[in-house]
């Protein structure tokens, strides 16, 4: 309903001989009365490959965030020709990650940033300039957002806030339409747009889910994450480019696979 979502998101990577076994139990908190600030709440488990028990644990809410983030990055590294500025609706979390790691990136020269709530989008922007310093970051209200080269969504809207033909943005990232009730994309952008998604469950949440619903889209669409990594589309001038993440568990196993592989041994 129109109060969140509740996911058991599971995943097994196996690999050389060994695997890496993962569970997310995750919520999405619109009320955010006993836990204020949070939109997904839950935690994340790593369970140890051959007698099960639960080996780390990981808070849902930074895990979620920082791995939306990094997708919506590798989107643009994979998807849009030119990325000198970027432009991102929403500046709670997942916006932030999703701006740290777009600065991250070669050819980002520009990050602005835009909030609902008053405030929230300087006080990333400030974080940000600290940060990454090689970059220029600025905040500004929604309705001034000029011309961009990526548009990335990271709202809580209930109904599609960008229509074509959008800020002129060769790519369009949408985060935040992760339940049935929450919207980013106007339905016309469905006819006019090539459509990517982090994994498959892309099409059972949010617009793409309408879209398909209506018939406005087919099954075989939108191409995945996994098939953009080996395939790569040729860059270039052409129709604007749609990514759409939804949250993907494999993505989550990888993303706990590389912090664990990072963490420094104990000698």
């Amino acid at each position: 309903n129109d109060q969140g979502d509740f996911r058991v998101m599971p995943c097994i990577v196996r690999r050389a001989g060994c695997a890496r076994k993962t569970v997310k139990i995750v919520g999405t908190n619109l009320a955010q009365t006993v836990v204020p600030g949070q939109i997904t709440v839950g935690k994340a488990f790593a369970l140890h490959a051959e007698e099960n028990f639960v080996t780390h644990i990981f808070d849902a809410c930074l895990l979620s965030s920082a791995r939306t983030g990094a997708c919506a990055a590798l989107a643009m590294e994979l998807l849009a020709p030119c990325r000198r500025s970027v432009a991102v609706w929403g500046a709670g979390r997942v916006g932030y990650y999703a701006a740290f790691y777009a600065a991250s990136l070669k050819g980002v020269d520009r990050v602005s940033l835009a909030d609902s709530i008053p405030g929230r989008a300087g006080q990333a922007s400030r974080l940000l300039s600290r940060q990454v310093p090689g970059v220029e970051f600025s905040a500004q209200a929604l309705e001034e957002t000029g011309t961009c080269d990526v548009l990335v969504l990271a709202t809580t809207s209930a109904k599609p806030i960008c229509s074509p033909p959008g800020p002129g943005a060769c790519l369009i990232v949408s985060l935040g339409a992760d339940m049935d009730t929450q919207h980013e994309l106007d339905p016309a952008w469905a006819g006019i747009a090539d459509i990517f998604v982090d994994g498959e469950d892309c099409l059972r949440f949010g617009d793409l889910a309408a879209w398909l619903e209506r018939g406005l889209i087919e099954q075989s669409a939108p191409v995945p994450m996994l098939s953009l990594l080996r395939h790569p589309p040729a860059s270039g001038p052409g129709r604007t480019r749609l990514f759409v993440s939804t949250g993907s568990a494999l993505l989550d196993n990888l993303t706990i696979g590389y912090i664990l592989d990072s963490e420094p041994k104990a000698q």
